[in-house]
C-alpha cells in the first residue's frame, strides 16, 4: 500500500511524533510511505526516521506562498506520488489537502483519512474555521479519534475508530531510585499553562526546598520570567529546551506534571507513565489524559487550572513512598498496552475497511 501523510513539518510536538512513530512503522510493515510538510518550515524532522520514509518539504523557504498556490502544489505531487490513502493531520493541513484532492484527477481511487489531535471544541480558534474543519471530517472517508469525547463531538461522520497514540521510548532501560527533579514536557502555548506547574510548585517547593522544576520544551518567555520571579524560584526552575532523547536523563524524576487546560492525548504523558515517573495531570478535556491514567487508576488527576489542589497532590505525593511505588508498580504494562506495532497495525486495518481499491 502507498501511504501519503500530509502534515506541516516534522518539527518538535505531539501529532510531528506520531507521524514519524507511524511512518516508520508502516515502512517495517514493507508499505511504501512518504511525508509531505507543507508549511514553509526547515526541510529536515526533529524525530528519526527510518529508510525508505520519504520526508518532502513542498516549500521554498525563499518564498511565501498563498493558500491557491499551496493547495495547487500539494494536488500536484498527490497526483504524482498516486498514493492509495492520503492521512492527514492539524486542522489547517486537512483544509489544504481537502481541496487538493478535489483537484486530482485520480481522487475517486485515494483513501482520505483524517485525524483529530486536539479538543475539538476549542481548536481551531474560529467558529467559521471549526465548522469548515467539522464539514470535512463529515466528507472524509474515514476518521480517526484519540479519546471518545473527540469522537462524540463529530456526529455525521462517514467511518471512524478510536486509536490512541503509540508510545516510543528512546530508552528502555529501567527507573532507578528517585531523585528530587521534577519534570514537565510542554511548549508555552498558553493551552500548556505552565504558569500553573510554577504557582504549584512555589508551594510544593516550601516543604521540599532542595527540589527542582525541570521544564523540556520552549525556552521561557518575559511573561513566564516575570511570574517566576514574583514567585521567588527562579533559582529552582531549570529550562533545558526541546530533548528528543528525554527519556533517559529524566526517567529517574520524582513525578511527571501536566498542567493543561486542554489536550488531545499527551504523548508525554503517556511517556512518563510507560517511564514508571508516578504522574500528575489536570483532568482536562478532550478526555486524554484520563483515558491515559484510567481515571485516577494510573496516577492522580486534577481539576483545570486549579493550581493549589494540583500542589496539594504534589506534596501528598513526595511524602509516599507506597503511592509512588504502586504507580510505578501499575504502569510496567503501559508500553505493551501502546505498543507502537500494535497502534501501527490498527491503522493499517482501519485504512483497510474503507480502501478504494
Amino acid at each position: 500500500m502507498k501511504i501519503l501523510f500530509t502534515i506541516g513539518n516534522l518539527e518538535s510536538g505531539g501529532a510531528e511524533k506520531v507521524t514519524a512513530t507511524l511512518a516508520n512503522n508502516f515502512r517495517d510493515q514493507k508499505h511504501d510511505v512518504a511525508i509531505l510538510m507543507v508549511s514553509e518550515a526547515r526541510s529536515a524532522s526533529f524525530y528519526s526516521l527510518k529508510d525508505g520514509v520519504e520526508l518532502i518539504p513542498l516549500l521554498s523557504l525563499e518564498k511565501k506562498y498563498s493558500i491557491k498556490e499551496k493547495v495547487t502544489k500539494i494536488s500536484q505531487f498527490i497526483e504524482s506520488f498516486n498514493p492509495d490513502v492520503v492521512i492527514s493531520f492539524l486542522n489547517y493541513v486537512v483544509v489544504y489537502t481537502y481541496f487538493a484532492l478535489k483537484h486530482c484527477l485520480n481522487r475517486n481511487k485515494i483513501c482520505f483519512v483524517v485525524s483529530e489531535r486536539n479538543n475539538p471544541k476549542k481548536v481551531p480558534g474560529s467558529f467559521a474555521y471549526r465548522m469548515l474543519r467539522n464539514h470535512i471530517f463529515n466528507k472524509a472517508d474515514g476518521c480517526v479519534f484519540q479519546t471518545n469525547d473527540a469522537k462524540s463531538y463529530f456526529k455525521k461522520v462517514k467511518k471512524s475508530e478510536i486509536i490512541p497514540n503509540p508510545v516510543y521510548l528512546t530508552n528502555k532501560s529501567k527507573r532507578d531510585s528517585a531523585n528530587e527533579d521534577i519534570v514537565l514536557v510542554g511548549s508555552d502555548k498558553k493551552e500548556k499553562n505552565r504558569a500553573m506547574a510554577f504557582k504549584a510548585f512555589s508551594l510544593y517547593k516550601k516543604e521540599n526546598p532542595l527540589s527542582k522544576l525541570i521544564i523540556i520544551g520552549q525556552k521561557s518567555n518575559k511573561k513566564e520570567m516575570r511570574l517566576i520571579k514574583k514567585l521567588k524560584i527562579e533559582e529552582s526552575v531549570d529550562f533545558v529546551g526541546k530533548q528528543k532523547d528525554w527519556h533517559e536523563d529524566y526517567k529517574n524524576s520524582k513525578m511527571f506534571l501536566l498542567t493543561s487546560n486542554y489536550e488531545g492525548m499527551p504523548n508525554a504523558l503517556l511517556e512518563a507513565c510507560a517511564l514508571q515517573i508516578p504522574c500528575i495531570s489536570t483532568d482536562c478535556p478532550s478526555g486524554g489524559p484520563n483515558a491515559i491514567l484510567e481515571n485516577g487508576k494510573r496516577g492522580i488527576l486534577v481539576p483545570v487550572k486549579n493550581y493549589k489542589i494540583f500542589a496539594k497532590q504534589m506534596i501528598n505525593l513526595s511524602k509516599d513512598n507506597e503511592l509512588c511505588e504502586y504507580y510505578s508498580t501499575i504502569n510496567k504494562n503501559l508500553s505493551d498496552m501502546y505498543d507502537e506495532k500494535a497502534i501501527s497495525k490498527k491503522w493499517v486495518d482501519f485504512i483497510a475497511t474503507i480502501k478504494k481499491m
